[in-house]
């Protein structure tokens, strides 16, 4: 299923439930800010996940399964269940064979790098995650919209006025409403109000930066430019920031 087909299937479930717009544009905007991409269109893999489970697996089983996650990148895993009889309650032993559960999380990451990794190449898209530090604190691996959002929020409560990060993105970035606003919505009515903008779903409304008597917003969409916008944001960090990705350590950014 591609993810064409997706939006369609989502356009018509929309419109079987009467929603005002039911358009193909609308629900492919709606899953991309749902799935946190930005514009880069999802690729559906074809890999699929398989679990073996038994009482017991030969050593022919374990070996087979180790090479093919090894050297095909397939994603096998087995499981031992032991049922247990106490009273007259059946009782049932999981443990995990393969992976091993210390090894889990690791082997799962370096995993899923490899599938973004072939996936971006096979479509063309940046499907890469970055971590921001800053001096206070350390994210999670971000999708490239939440990345930017987070290190132009830390710029600024570090003190970097919003008018300097402003001029070091491109002019259709940002923007800034005078007032405060207590919600989205209201804080999209000014910004109609007094610039005119159209589509609310391109911006981090629920996420304003407020400096004064005006409230900023970033945009949600940067494809190709999101390693410059980081390279430009850094430029105005004082120390303790830095931007890297996913896998890799602070020293790969700055």
């Amino acid at each position: 299923m591609t993810f064409a087909q997706v939006v369609r299937a989502f356009a018509k479930y929309r419109k079987s439930r009467g929603d005002a717009d039911h358009s193909e544009e609308d629900a492919r905007d709606r899953l991309l800010a749902w799935l946190a991409l930005d514009d880069e269109e999802l690729v559906i893999p074809r890999e699929v996940g398989v679990v073996l489970a038994s009482e017991d697996f030969s050593q022919e089983i374990t070996t087979t399964v180790l090479w093919l996650n090894e050297f095909y990148g397939f994603d096998i895993r087995c499981v031992r269940l032991s049922p247990y009889r106490l009273e007259d309650r059946l009782l049932l032993d999981v443990q995990h064979v393969i992976p091993l559960p210390e090894a889990s999380a690791y082997t799962v990451r370096v995993r899923e790098k490899e599938i973004a990794v072939k996936q971006a190449k096979e479509s063309g898209a940046d499907w890469t995650k970055f971590v921001v530090q800053s001096p206070t604190s350390t994210t999670k691996p971000l999708p490239k919209r939440w990345a930017v959002l987070e290190l132009v929020k830390g710029l600024a409560e570090a003190g970097v006025a919003m008018e300097r990060v402003s001029r070091s993105l491109p002019d259709s970035k940002t923007l800034h409403v005078t007032g405060t606003y207590p919600d989205a919505e209201a804080l999209w009515a000014a910004i109609q109000a007094q610039l005119g903008k159209p589509d609310p779903r391109r911006w981090h409304l629920a996420h304003p930066i407020v400096e004064g008597d005006k409230t900023w917003v970033v945009h949600s969409n940067w494809g190709t430019q999101t390693r410059d916008a980081f390279k430009q944001l850094l430029d105005l960090a004082p120390e303790g920031f830095a931007v890297y990705e996913e896998g890799d350590g602070p020293t790969s950014v700055r």
